[in-house]
């Protein structure tokens, strides 16, 4: 770039109008982008969000309404920012896959879950940890509901491509640990393009490695509830 600059604008070429018109061009092309984006997220309005936090079975649990303008689509993620989390938290922006939603008359409730890893999301568990603690003088268990609470928080995204299974007959999704909850979001897809007579899906099986056992006991039978109630049309 720097050969590219020095031959066009040092020895004076004829080109460097084009040069000069290109980069211009760029700058404005990256004003509009940003313009649009802006528009379309409404980031001045994200302080109005707030984020529902919980823990259970050691894992944090992340629930947050957002308009219906936002569409969400299975396998997206967003970014979240804490702005009262700390000041150690305003440098660090999250980054989760939504589990699953639900549609209300006001939006839809995206539900998120993270393994507490240190940083930002340790310091979320270990708060609502000791909140529970406080409240109730007793020590926390692995499968127990801690304390809930809400943050304010800003929503950039959702983020990525939805892959596109509906031509399968046959799917197989082999995960482990939290990526199962990326699943479920899937399996809903799946099972109203069949309902609808959109796809040919034949089966969906999911394979689940699990380091723990303790916590694939803790969670298979909320889960399968869960499933249950996607594959029957209980939920929207």
């Amino acid at each position: 770039m720097s050969a590219l600059a020095y031959h066009l604008i040092e020895r004076q070429s004829v080109y460097r109008w084009y040069l000069l018109g290109g980069v211009c061009l760029w700058i404005f092309s990256s004003l509009v982008v940003c313009t649009v984006t802006l528009i379309a997220q409404r980031p001045w309005r994200s302080f109005r969000h707030k984020v529902k936090l919980s823990a259970f079975n050691q894992l944090l649990w992340l629930d947050i309404e957002l308009p219906s303008h936002r569409m969400i689509y299975p396998g997206q993620h967003v970014q979240l920012y804490f702005p009262r989390a700390g000041f150690r938290a305003r440098l660090q922006f999250i980054s989760l896959y939504v589990a699953f939603w639900e549609e209300s008359d006001f939006g839809r409730t995206l539900h998120m879950v993270a393994r507490p890893q240190p940083g930002l999301t340790w310091r979320l568990y270990e708060g609502l940890r000791r909140q529970s603690i406080e409240k109730t003088n007793e020590k926390s268990q692995p499968g127990k509901l801690h304390h809930v609470s809400e943050q304010p928080v800003i929503v950039f995204g959702p983020y990525g491509h939805s892959g596109n299974l509906e031509s399968f007959g046959t799917i197989l999704f082999v995960v482990e640990d939290i990526g199962f909850y990326r699943t479920l979001s899937y399996i809903e897809m799946l099972v109203q393009a069949s309902r609808d007579r959109k796809a040919m899906i034949r089966k969906v099986e999911v394979l689940w490695e699990v380091e723990d056992s303790r916590y694939a006991f803790g969670c298979s039978e909320f889960w399968i509830l869960t499933i249950e109630e996607i594959t029957l049309g209980k939920k929207t």
